[in-house]
């Protein structure tokens, strides 16, 4: 497809511009004296608006805090109507203004090294009132680390045939360790194990402060227990990452390709491992890059699959999104909305023909210029929508975008609920890993992304 940046930005940007528009109104019905009594219509103003409540909040790896972000409301054409700003402690409690279709939260940061960052994400079809517990925006600053000294010299005379793991990043043979070794960590809590022939054992540090901590054999008390993931379909090219949570904080996570967890010499580096006795959660996902389907050279994919493991180590096997023709019929029908001409809106998805599993769709477009700095705008549909052009009054001036890429990720989540519920607690859960955990949604998860830059 053809498409010129202007043409871009004109089309998927929403010709952004310093203007908008208001609501329309209606008339009461009066009836003839000779008629029978018939109950007046209410006065728009006299209708009980929906209510909208959420919290605007910003979160990383070190943890999330509220934010003030500026809130607007759109028609169904996606005209603006009004504007309004989150409270400092994020909160947004309001009835939305008459004619509200969907409403748009933006919200303007700066990291610790002064670039400058836009992020807007838009909630369609809020007519009927919408609740989050909380809306979920990058905080793109870095996280402060703790410099941790760890002292290996009793560990390497206990147990000189051990490997260590996750003090640093590559595993190291503590026959060939030195004697100390410094790390900034991000994280509070470290999971940190050592492998022998005879078992994994583990124990967890204390990381949330600058320390020299002194490892000795009679801390690894907890036995670990290595994945069974034998029964999982493992593409070629496959990546197999493993991610165990205490609470938030992330204790241990690593990624091995196919090919290396399948060779002979990683079973003397296996970091597949769950540690119960520590009360961990553990995640385990198989992703890939790259498709077999007949998309333009310009374009890129990514499947991913997720799901719990539980606690004897057996991870449940999860389909990804099925390639097919169906699935790039549906993508050509949507990137040829972008580049129609006579086509008023940003973007045409049906994406109902495709594999039935998936439950929810998200475009991302991003782009930067020197005025709004890197700019990421989300939109979550169910996969069959027709998004207009959006105006934001004076929220948002309207500038040139440069590296416009636009990517769209078809979700199956673990849900049946209806879209607006599902919406709601998948928006909450990106509070916290606990909030993931407890919803369950990505217990058996799968997601499949198609990119494209102009």
């Amino acid at each position: 497809m053809k498409l010129k940046l202007s043409g871009a930005f004109l089309a998927v940007v929403g010709a952004l511009s310093l203007s908008g528009c208001g609501g329309g109104g209606g008339n009461d019905t009066n009836t003839m004296n000779n008629q029978p009594n018939v109950m007046k219509q209410p006065a728009p103003s006299q209708i009980a608006l929906p209510n909208v409540s959420l919290k605007a909040v910003q979160t990383n790896a070190c943890g999330n805090e509220p934010i003030i972000a500026d809130v607007v409301y759109h028609t169904a054409d996606g005209n603006f109507i009004s504007s309004d700003k989150t409270l400092i402690d994020g909160k947004l409690n309001s009835t939305l203004p008459e004619n509200t279709q969907h409403i748009s939260l933006l919200y303007h940061s700066t990291d610790n090294n002064g670039k400058k960052y836009l992020q807007i994400q838009t909630l369609l079809n809020v007519q009927a009132g919408f609740a989050v517990d909380s809306l979920s925006f990058e905080n793109k600053s870095n996280c402060a680390c703790s410099s941790i000294k760890y002292d290996l010299a009793s560990l390497k005379a206990e147990v000189p045939d051990a490997t260590i793991f996750n003090i640093g990043a590559p595993p190291m043979q503590l026959k060939d360790a030195e004697n100390t070794y410094s790390s900034c960590v991000i994280e509070k809590q470290k999971l940190i194990f050592t492998q022998s022939k005879s078992a994994h054992t583990g124990t967890l540090i204390d990381t949330s402060e600058q320390a020299t901590v002194e490892l000795t054999a009679a801390q690894f008390t907890v036995q670990g227990t290595p994945l069974d993931i034998s029964g999982l379909d493992m593409p070629a090219r496959g990546v197999i990452s493993l991610s165990s949570y205490i609470g938030n904080d992330e204790v241990h996570s690593t990624v091995v390709n196919n090919a290396a967890y399948n060779h002979p010499s990683y079973q003397e580096q296996n970091q597949l491992v769950i540690y119960n006795g520590l009360n961990t959660t553990s995640y385990l996902s198989i992703s890939q890059t790259g498709s077999s389907l007949d998309f333009s050279e310009d374009v890129s994919t990514h499947s991913y699959v997720l799901t719990s493991v539980d606690n004897t180590g057996k991870v449940e096997n999860i389909q990804p999104i099925s390639e097919d023709s169906s699935l790039t019929s549906a993508y050509k029908s949507l990137s040829n909305s972008f580049g129609d001409p006579n086509n008023s809106h940003t973007a045409m998805l049906d994406f109902s023909a495709i594999d039935p599993r998936v439950n929810m769709a998200t475009l991302t477009y991003t782009w930067k210029n020197d005025l709004q700095g890197e700019v990421s705008w989300q939109i979550i549909t169910d996969g069959q929508e027709t998004i207009p052009l959006f105006t934001y009054g004076d929220i948002y001036q309207a500038v040139e975008p440069e590296n416009l890429s636009i990517k769209l990720t078809l979700t199956a989540l673990n849900s049946e609920q209806d879209f607006n519920d599902l919406r709601s607690v998948y928006l909450s859960s990106l509070e916290s890993f606990e909030k993931r955990a407890k919803s369950k949604l990505f217990d058996t998860f799968a997601s499949y992304s198609i990119s494209r830059r102009w």
